[in-house]
């Protein structure tokens, strides 16, 4: 019925015309100027040069490819191909291009790095210092060249904090996630399945990574969750004067709770308040049997959840003023034998949730008690915030937000770029293959904030793939200018606007 043939015509062709809105958001922010210098080691006389692969693995995160052998269908995208090579020789003045170029013989002009050029890029990273070993938990220390990535996550960040009308006040996240995988190389995680578990410092106000650590699956969820913060509140531009913080249960350790409360976290001096889930402590389990019928109030009518306050203090707190300790309880459906022991229980199917959602399952400690001839289920809240900031309410919803985006932060790293996918079995490699999908998910962010128009701003990486990046193109040459040009009339008016606006967001700064 169709015949199908190959298009002649002489204009490059291409599926993604829409990544020319990120070629246009580097180019604004300057980030070729700022980082060529990186990575001067890896091939420093011919051959590609460490920010082009950078470049290059950053598109492929946009794009939606998983591994490094996906870097055969931007080669074979002739129109992306030289979108890419003109955003290059547009950032360099003639005489850097003309060098630049004869770094290369013929067989290598017009195209972009292959498979193993970026694997070569990628073990290069390699620290055989991190090897994980069984039975034995170990945080590493970034080595300086992921460092520079973590430079460029931090970089991306400040701009979006300036884009943003230097809040003052910016909320952090930390949350941890497990990444399945098969590496042999790999150890367990509490989930009993091979794995890594890196963890994230999210601003909430930014929609940014702020910072990130990898680790291995077997380092326990709250290991080094306090120095992992302090290291990220030094990345905070100046102009940040409040932190406030939200963690799960992770997070409650005495030492850690008595430094945000003291200040002593931030260097700098610089208030912050804090609510994060409780553990369930001898003391903390007798202020939930210490709370009268009277106290509770109506939370969540619908799922029969009441909310309560108490005063909460510890002789480990010192001096230090008391918390406050929010309380939430639930009639169990299923009543258990058993009472008054605290166990951990997981708020959905991991599989399901999963498969339904791509999130990561959220594990809270549940106390339960028996009260009125009825089970309870108690979940706590400790914070240092004072009521005439957010009455009980509107703490308890306030720390529970904690619970929504991060894990949809996960789930974009994942699922919607490689973050899921990792391409070797050495440890740092890895390393820096998370370290570069934050850089994009941070690219992103940036690009929500000021080019895409306000109904995408919320918007996941399919339905901007689907409706802008994935476009149809030809792409011409015509007196030393490209020319992309796009027939559907509706993705053609998106990706304008969205030019439009991010030269205006650059222009005016």
């Amino acid at each position: 019925m169709f015949a199908i043939e190959k298009d002649y015509s002489k204009s490059d062709q291409t599926v993604v015309a829409g990544a020319a809105i990120y070629f246009q958001i580097l180019k604004s922010i300057g980030f070729y100027k700022k980082f060529k210098n990186c990575f001067k080691d890896f091939h420093p006389a011919q051959g590609w040069d460490a920010i082009t692969i950078v470049l290059v693995i950053i598109f492929m995160d946009i794009l939606g490819h998983d591994h490094v052998s996906d870097i055969n269908i931007l080669i074979a995208d002739a129109g992306f191909v030289t979108m890419f090579r003109e955003y290059l020789k547009h950032e360099m003045t003639n005489m850097e291009w003309e060098i630049w170029e004869n770094r290369f013989n013929g067989c290598c002009k017009n195209t972009l790095p292959c498979a193993t050029v970026i694997m070569d890029f990628l073990n290069s990273f390699d620290d055989p210092k991190m090897l994980g070993v069984k039975g034995t938990a170990t945080i590493y220390q970034a080595t300086e060249r992921l460092t520079e990535i973590e430079n460029m996550v931090e970089e991306i960040s400040n701009i979006s904090y300036r884009k943003s009308g230097s809040p003052t006040t910016v909320t952090l996240d930390q949350d941890g996630t497990i990444i399945p995988t098969f590496k042999k190389t790999s150890l367990y995680t509490y989930l009993f399945d091979q794995g890594y578990q890196p963890v994230n410092v999210y601003c909430y106000e930014l929609d940014v990574i702020i910072s990130t650590e990898f680790r291995d699956g077997n380092v326990p969820a709250k290991m080094g969750l306090m120095e992992m913060l302090t290291t990220a509140i030094k990345k905070l531009p100046d102009g940040v004067k409040h932190i406030r913080y939200r963690g799960d249960s992770a997070s409650f350790n005495y030492g850690f709770i008595k430094a945000m409360a003291s200040g002593y976290i931030d260097q700098k001096k610089r208030s912050i308040s804090f609510a994060v889930s409780a553990l369930s402590n001898p003391a903390i389990k007798a202020l939930y049997a210490g709370i009268s019928e009277g106290a509770w109030e109506t939370y969540n009518k619908k799922e029969g959840v009441e909310c309560a306050e108490v005063e909460y203090y510890e002789e480990w707190m010192g001096t230090q003023n008391q918390l406050r300790l929010l309380v939430l309880r639930s009639v169990q459906k299923n009543p258990k034998k058993t009472k008054n022991e605290p166990v951990i229980k997981k708020r959905w199917d991991a599989n399901q949730l999963e498969m339904d959602f791509g999130l990561d399952v959220i594990d809270e400690e549940i106390t339960t008690i028996e009260s009125n001839n009825k089970i309870y289920d108690f979940r706590g809240i400790v914070s240092n915030i004072p009521e005439k900031v957010y009455n009980t309410k509107q703490l308890i919803k306030w720390a529970r937000k904690r619970a929504g985006k991060p894990e949809e932060l996960h789930a974009v790293q994942k699922n919607d770029l490689s973050g899921g996918c990792m391409p070797s079995g050495k440890f740092a490699v890895n390393w820096a293959w998370w370290l570069l999908t934050c850089l994009a998910f941070n690219i992103q962010s940036l690009l929500k904030r000021v080019g895409l128009p306000k109904e995408y701003k919320k918007s996941r990486f399919k339905r901007i793939r689907s409706t802008i990046i994935y476009c149809a193109a030809k792409v011409s040459r015509a007196s030393r200018r490209i020319t992309i040009r796009i027939q559907n009339a509706v993705q053609l008016d998106l990706i304008t606007i969205i030019m439009a606006n991010i030269k205006a967001s650059f222009s005016s700064a």
